[in-house]
């Protein structure tokens, strides 16, 4: 699991952070274990909530020769 400012990766799949928390049992079954998915939910929304990702923002200052690329 990874999360962005904008999205939050599970098993393989992309959604933003209101999606992940709106899928209901059968919808989230078909992305990943409902079992590990009914665990990891209020640990991951608890995880996000206090420690939020920030968007990284690049200035007209930054050298971007020094930064990473994707």
């Amino acid at each position: 699991m990874t999360y962005t400012a904008e999205h939050l990766f599970i098993n393989g799949h992309k959604r933003s952070e209101q999606e992940w928390w709106s899928l209901d049992d059968d919808q989230a079954s078909a992305l990943v274990d409902l079992d590990w998915w009914k665990t990891w939910k209020p640990l991951l929304q608890q995880t996000i909530a206090v420690s939020p990702a920030i968007p990284a923002a690049i200035t007209a200052t930054d050298n971007l020769d020094s930064m990473p690329t994707t």
